[in-house]
C-alpha cells in the first residue's frame, strides 16, 4: 500500500511540473541613435553600436496552460515584467509591473469581458471592464495566437486582434496583415508583417509595429516599432521607437 501511494504522489507531482517551451532573448536599440551600418540589426545582421536595453522571454507548459514572463532591462536593471497566462492561444490573465511608471496593473478575462485594474505606488487603484472577445491579446501571447492563422496572412489577408493595454486599462483594435520579404542575414527570406491600429484616429498618433519572422519557420527574428521601455529625459519619461534584435534559444 506504501509503495502504491508513492508511485501515485510521484506521479501526480512529475505531471505538475512545468515544462519549459520557449526562450529568448533581445538587444534593444533606440532607432534614431542607430548608425547606418546598424540599419537592418532588426533583420539579424550584426551591430556594433552599444544597446540602450535588453529583452529576456521564457515559457512554460503545465497541462493545457502555459505561462510566459518576459523582462526588459536597462543600464539600470529590470524596469518591465510582463507575465502571462494562456489556454491554447486563449488569453486567461495578465500582470505587468512597471518600474519607470511605478505601477503595476493587471487584466483577467471572464465571462466575456476584460476586467483591468491599476495599483499605483502611492496606493491609488483605478479599474475599468470591456466586452472581448478570443482575439483579445498581449505581447507575449501574440504570436501563440498568430500561429494558426499565418497561412491567412501568408495569402496576403488580414488578421484582427485587440491588444490589451494594461496600463491604458483597455483593449485596442489592430490588423495584422503581410506587407512581403526581407533578406535575412545569411540568406533566406523573412517575412515582415505590419501591425496597424484599425482605428483611423488612433493610426495617427500610434505609428504601426512591424514583427519581422524566419518565413521557414516563423520564428521572430526582430521588431521594428514603440518598445515597452523608456528613457529617461530630465524629469521626464519618454517613450522610445526602437528596433530589437532577438535569438530564439528554445521553441517547442
Amino acid at each position: 500500500m506504501h509503495f502504491l501511494l508513492l508511485v501515485l504522489t510521484t506521479g501526480v507531482a512529475q505531471a505538475s511540473v512545468p515544462e519549459r517551451i520557449f526562450e529568448m532573448t533581445g538587444k534593444i536599440y533606440i532607432k534614431k541613435d542607430l548608425p547606418g551600418s546598424c540599419e537592418n540589426v532588426n533583420l539579424g545582421f550584426a551591430c556594433d553600436a552599444p544597446n540602450f536595453g535588453s529583452f529576456h522571454a521564457e515559457s512554460f507548459r503545465t497541462g493545457t496552460e502555459v505561462y510566459s514572463k518576459s523582462k526588459f532591462s536597462n543600464a539600470s536593471g529590470e524596469q518591465v515584467l510582463e507575465e502571462s497566462w494562456r489556454e491554447g492561444a486563449k488569453l486567461l490573465r495578465a500582470k505587468i509591473v512597471n518600474r519607470q511608471l511605478k505601477i503595476a496593473s493587471t487584466v483577467d478575462i471572464k465571462d466575456g469581458y476584460a476586467f483591468f485594474k491599476v495599483v499605483h505606488d502611492d496606493g491609488r487603484v483605478e479599474d475599468a471592464k470591456e466586452s472581448v472577445d478570443d482575439s483579445i491579446v498581449v505581447p507575449s501571447t501574440l504570436m501563440a495566437y498568430l500561429k494558426p492563422r499565418m497561412k491567412t496572412i501568408e495569402d496576403g489577408g488580414e488578421v484582427t486582434v485587440k491588444m490589451a493595454v494594461l496600463d491604458r486599462k483597455a483593449a485596442y483594435t489592430f490588423d495584422i496583415k503581410k506587407m512581403g520579404t526581407a533578406a535575412a542575414n545569411g540568406g533566406g527570406q523573412l517575412l515582415v508583417l505590419r501591425m496597424k491600429p484599425a482605428n483611423w484616429i488612433i493610426s495617427k498618433i500610434v505609428d504601426p509595429l512591424y514583427f519581422y519572422l524566419d518565413q521557414k519557420t516563423d520564428r521572430l527574428i526582430g521588431f521594428d516599432g514603440r518598445s515597452a521601455l523608456r528613457r529617461q529625459d530630465g524629469e521626464k519619461l519618454r517613450d522610445i521607437d526602437a528596433k530589437v534584435a532577438y535569438n530564439v534559444l528554445l521553441n517547442l
